[in-house]
């Protein structure tokens, strides 16, 4: 999945990688829309759908989809804020490590988007992304506690604080 993001405005669809030819434009693409990605190819994506074709890559917006991310408190440290976004469809996953009886507070900075919050055992200890904010309990075990968060269609914004006393 990526996203038009073309200074020039409309963005050329091809129906080979190649810019030099204005006789293989096969349709204009508005900048904000979402294409599904089929390939990559030197620098141009593939895609698919109602224009399908070949589009610079450099002229959208792309993210990986799945991430999976060991976060850490700084020196002396009790709280870390966590913010990315997402282009498209995937999962981000936030993995860090708290102690048996520390008082977890997570709160959403960005209205609305929480993660998944799992313990160590694999129980859910907050699965909804509808949780209100902030959201506090004291940990029953120590391990690793995984913060996840899906995205929709289009993607979206986050930004979250973890504090741990």
């Amino acid at each position: 999945m990526a996203k038009v993001n073309d200074p020039e405005s409309l963005l050329n669809v091809r129906s080979s990688p190649n810019a030099a030819s204005k006789d293989n434009i096969v349709g204009k693409l508005r900048n904000g829309a979402y294409v599904d990605v089929k390939d990559e190819q030197d620098g141009w994506f593939n895609i698919t759908g109602e224009t399908p074709g070949w589009i610079a890559k450099s002229r959208t917006e792309s993210n990986c989809g799945e991430k999976i991310e060991r976060v850490e408190f700084g020196k002396g440290q009790d709280s870390i804020q966590i913010a990315d976004r997402f282009i498209g469809v995937g999962t981000h996953s936030y993995r860090l490590n708290l102690a048996k009886g520390q008082k977890l507070t997570v709160t959403s900075d960005r209205g609305g988007v929480f993660p998944r919050i799992i313990a160590p055992n694999g129980r859910d200890l907050v699965s909804s992304p509808d949780q209100q904010s902030p959201w506090t309990s004291e940990l029953a075990e120590t391990g690793d506690y995984k913060f996840e968060l899906e995205s929709n269609y289009k993607g979206y914004q986050y930004a979250f604080s973890v504090q741990a006393r």
